[in-house]
């Protein structure tokens, strides 16, 4: 019992909520008073369990007094509670990701280079740096970049130049706007080198 209390209470339900709703599932229909003596729980907190546990479709109520609860199908109401929790978090990320992006940056980026050891971060920045780009945007392709970011390539080829190289070598090189250069090497995280002097002498070196 302490087991599934305690898996109910990380999908969100409180201690008393998970209490009557397996009180209800172990022992059937029951009105309030039942469940508070079965289930050793007070009985304000019992009433107050049951009706966030109706909120959330866990239990149903009958509708003449005495009321008499009834436990739903415990697939279903886990089916129903993960998907409202997606929801929220879909909202949460909505809301967060609208007013950190409000925010304006007081002080321009600080030149310098920049590390990212985890291969998933270092192509999250690498798409972030091909969508900021605004005047042009090269890419020296020696591990297949161009293969996994071709649908950002070409939004991206119709609103600035967007040159693309075939080269051989242990990394795939982004410049863009001649400012900031990224290698993305074939078996490791990433390098950001934001030293325009640096970026503009790859470029020149394609052009």
């Amino acid at each position: 019992m302490k087991q599934l209390i305690a898996n109910l209470n990380e999908l969100g339900l409180t201690t008393y909520q998970a209490r009557v709703y397996l009180t209800l599932l172990r022992y059937g229909d029951l009105t309030a008073s039942r469940i508070s003596r079965y289930g050793g729980i007070p009985s304000n907190k019992c009433y107050e369990a049951a009706r966030g546990l109706e909120s959330l479709s866990f239990v149903t109520r009958s509708v003449r007094s005495p009321f008499v609860y009834r436990a739903e199908e415990p697939r279903l109401c886990i089916e129903r509670l993960l998907e409202v929790r997606r929801r929220e978090k879909d909202e949460l990320k909505h809301d967060f990701v609208q007013r950190a992006g409000s925010i304006s940056r007081e002080s321009p980026e600080t030149a310098g280079v920049w590390y990212h050891t985890m291969k998933e971060v270092a192509r999250g920045r690498l798409r972030d740096m091909m969508r900021s780009a605004k005047r042009e945007l090269i890419l020296l392709n020696a591990n297949g970049t161009e293969k996994k970011f071709r649908r950002t390539l070409n939004e991206l080829s119709e609103r600035i130049p967007v040159t693309v190289r075939q080269v051989e070598g242990e990394a795939d090189i982004l410049i863009v706007d001649r400012e900031r250069a990224y290698f993305l090497p074939h078996k490791q995280g990433g390098v950001e080198i934001a030293f325009p002097s640096v970026a503009g002498i790859l470029a020149g070196m394609v052009s």
